[in-house]
């Protein structure tokens, strides 16, 4: 017991398991489903606590099989400047179908990736596809496109991530100003664990972005200290922003705050004409959503860039 209380499992017998190796292995699982719902908690076993612990036990050991295989990859969502819907950039997005699991989500891929010890293979299997897609572009008519990948708070702990990024990058000898990390706004108040990192990304000469911005409680002194290029403004502003004042009111001062910092904002999760209309009028000048596109495999992007450049050609004639 710590100061800040107890967790406790709890499993029944016969109602959980019939012997006390099973029935102390369903209690350790009720335990981790009592952490999850914070301290001082208590949990009754459920089979879908063993369901799901077995479903993460699988993906942890078939990771490092996924990642050499090529199971793991990226697929990329376009982000667009919001007056013109001209593509700006894109944002790598992890994906993996097990094929008797069916499609892992993101947080699974990292969790599993950081229990063992290969987050560092993640993060440069997504940065090689950010990479081989920041090649493709100028043939594309996006010279000056970006493409960005996340990298979660815990990853500072683990390894090195500028120079992963900096293995990766260096191989394709992208210009870094072409490649933005997102980090999220807990990284930036860890300032013990990530501060140096942070700073060896910035000095490496990469875009940096703060992702679900107004999520958290971002230092604004931090945001300054680091030159942070980008802000990414949670999506849930984006909801009923065409009829709630106090979203709009939220969106304009966040708008307002990158401006006077000279950061760039784009705003999340925009899927209607009229979320772009009021995020337009409101200042918000970058936009990434459904409305849109959906994330789409790195094979797709030329298609969908050549038939949008189509598009707006036949609109112009």
């Amino acid at each position: 017991m710590s100061a800040g209380g107890a967790s406790i499992g709890i499993a029944l017998c016969p109602d959980h398991a019939q012997t006390a190796e099973d029935l102390l292995i369903c209690a350790d699982i009720a335990l981790y489903g009592a952490k999850d719902r914070g301290r001082q908690q208590w949990c009754e076993f459920e089979m879908v606590f063993r369901t799901r612990t077995e479903r993460q036990h699988q993906i942890q050991q078939e990771l490092g099989m996924a990642l050499s295989s090529g199971q793991v990859v990226a697929w990329f969502q376009p982000q667009v400047e919001l007056q013109s819907e001209a593509v700006i950039g894109f944002e790598a997005l992890v994906r993996w179908h097990h094929p008797y699991l069916g499609p892992i989500s993101p947080p699974e891929i990292v969790a599993a990736a950081q229990a063992t010890n290969q987050s560092d293979r993640l993060t440069a299997t997504v940065a090689e596809a950010a990479c081989q897609l920041l090649d493709e572009l100028p043939a594309l008519g996006l010279p000056k496109a970006h493409v960005s990948i996340n990298v979660s708070p815990r990853e500072f702990e683990l390894y090195d991530v500028a120079s992963v990024l900096d293995s990766v990058t260096g191989a394709h000898r992208i210009d870094p100003v072409l490649f933005e990390i997102e980090i999220t706004e807990e990284a930036m108040l860890d300032t013990a664990v990530a501060g140096e990192q942070l700073r060896r990304i910035e000095q490496s000469g990469y875009r940096l972005a703060v992702d679900d911005f107004g999520a958290g409680h971002s230092s604004l002194a931090y945001l300054v200290s680091l030159n942070v290029d980008r802000l990414k403004l949670d999506r849930r502003f984006v909801r009923d922003i065409a009829t709630s004042r106090e979203n709009q009111e939220v969106v304009g001062a966040l708008v307002g705050l990158g401006r006077s910092l000279s950061m760039d904002v784009l705003i999340e999760g925009v899927e209607t004409r009229e979320e772009a209309r009021t995020l337009s009028m409101l200042g918000c000048q970058e936009a990434q959503g459904y409305l849109f596109s959906r994330p789409m495999p790195a094979a797709q992007v030329a298609d969908w860039v050549r038939e949008r450049q189509g598009t707006a050609l036949a609109e112009v004639a």
